[in-house]
C-alpha cells in the first residue's frame, strides 16, 4: 500500500503518518517500521527494505520523507513504487514542485493527500480543539490573539500551548501576552500596521524592542521589505479568491487575513514607493556611510 503526503504544513504530514502507522499496526501487528534518513540514504538501501526478507515480520512499513532528496529517486520512483507489494510505503515531502512530472505521478495515486497549512478560521479552531484535548481551555478570541503573534507554525502553536497549560488550564491573553514570545514576522507586521494607523511611537517601539531582542537592523529591513512586497500583492488581488491569490503571488492565507487590515490606508504606487525607499536604504547602507538604524527609524516615522 503506498501512502503519499504532500505540502507543506509539517505537523498535519506528521500527524498523519503516526495515524497511518498506528492504523497499519492493528491490522498487521509485529510489523516492522522503517524511517529512511534522506540525506544519508541511497536507493539501493530502499529497494533492499522493499525486497528484502525478515526473520521477525513479513510486513514492513516504509517512511521516507523528502524522497527527491535521494540521488535517483526522481528517475526510478515508478519503478521503486511498482516493488512496494505487501508492505506499506509512506511518501511525504514538502519540497514536491507541483509543475514536476513526479508531482503528478504522486498526485494521481488513490491515497494522496494534500496537507497545507490551514486557513485563519480553521487553524483558529484547532488552536481551541487542541487545547481542550490536554486539559485546557481557550476562547476564540484568545485563539485569535495567540496565532497573531506566532503565526501559523502549528508546531510552534502546540508547544506555546502546552506551555502555557501548565501555567494556567484557562489560558488567557494575559498570560499569552506575559509568557509567549512574539515571532519577529509577527512583530514586524505590527511595526508596518502601526504607522499605517499613524501611530509612530508605537511603531518606534516595536523596533526598539527588536533591537533590545538583539535582531540586527539589517534583519527588520529585509522582512519590512518582505511584507511590504506582500501587502503590494494582497493589495493588487483584493478582489481575487484567498486560493487564487495565495496560488499566484504565494502569499499564504495566513497573511492575507492580517494584511487586508491594512491594505486600505494605501494605494499601490505608495506601496512601490515604500518598497523603493527601503531598497535605496539598503543600497546607501552598503556604499555610503549612512547609519543603517538611523535610516530606519527616519524611514519608519515618515511613513507614518
Amino acid at each position: 500500500m503506498l501512502y503519499v503526503l504532500a505540502g507543506d504544513n509539517k505537523y498535519m504530514i506528521d500527524q498523519k503518518i503516526q495515524y497511518i502507522i498506528s492504523d497499519d499496526l492493528k491490522s498487521n501487528p509485529g510489523s516492522e517500521v522503517h524511517s529512511v534518513d534522506e540525506l544519508v540514504a541511497k536507493l539501493p538501501d530502499i529497494y533492499a527494505l522493499l525486497d528484502g526478507y525478515s526473520l521477525f515480520s513479513s510486513h514492513k512499513i516504509i517512511v521516507i520523507k523528502n524522497p527527491i532528496k535521494i540521488n535517483g529517486f526522481s528517475e526510478e520512483h515508478e519503478k521503486l513504487i511498482g516493488q512496494v507489494g505487501d508492505n506499506t510505503l509512506i511518501i511525504s515531502g514538502n519540497e514536491m514542485d507541483k509543475r514536476t512530472s513526479i508531482y503528478k505521478f504522486f498526485r494521481k495515486q488513490q491515497n494522496f493527500t494534500e496537507c497545507n497549512s490551514l486557513n485563519p478560521a480553521d487553524l483558529n479552531k484547532w488552536v481551541v480543539v487542541y487545547a481542550k484535548s490536554i486539559g485546557a481551555v481557550i476562547s476564540s478570541f484568545d485563539a485569535t490573539f495567540l496565532i497573531g503573534r506566532l503565526g501559523n507554525d502549528q508546531y510552534l502553536l502546540k508547544n506555546e500551548i502546552d506551555k502555557l497549560a501548565l501555567l494556567d488550564n484557562n489560558i488567557s491573553k494575559a498570560n499569552i501576552q506575559n509568557f509567549s514570545d512574539q515571532t519577529i514576522e509577527s512583530s514586524i507586521f505590527d511595526l508596518i500596521e502601526a504607522t499605517f494607523n499613524g501611530n509612530p511611537k508605537k511603531a518606534l517601539e516595536i523596533y526598539d524592542e527588536q533591537i533590545q531582542l538583539k535582531v540586527e537592523p539589517i534583519q527588520i529591513m529585509y522582512l519590512l521589505t518582505w511584507q511590504l512586497i506582500n501587502l503590494s500583492y494582497v493589495y493588487l488581488g483584493k478582489n481575487m479568491s484567498s486560493q487564487d491569490l495565495e496560488k499566484k503571488y504565494k502569499v499564504k492565507s495566513f497573511f492575507q487575513s492580517k494584511a487586508r487590515r491594512v491594505i486600505d490606508k494605501m494605494d499601490y504606487p505608495e506601496f512601490r514607493s515604500l518598497v523603493s525607499r527601503i531598497a535605496d536604504i539598503d543600497y546607501k547602507s552598503k556604499t555610503s556611510s549612512v547609519e543603517l538604524d538611523e535610516a530606519l527609524r527616519n524611514f519608519i516615522v515618515t511613513i507614518s
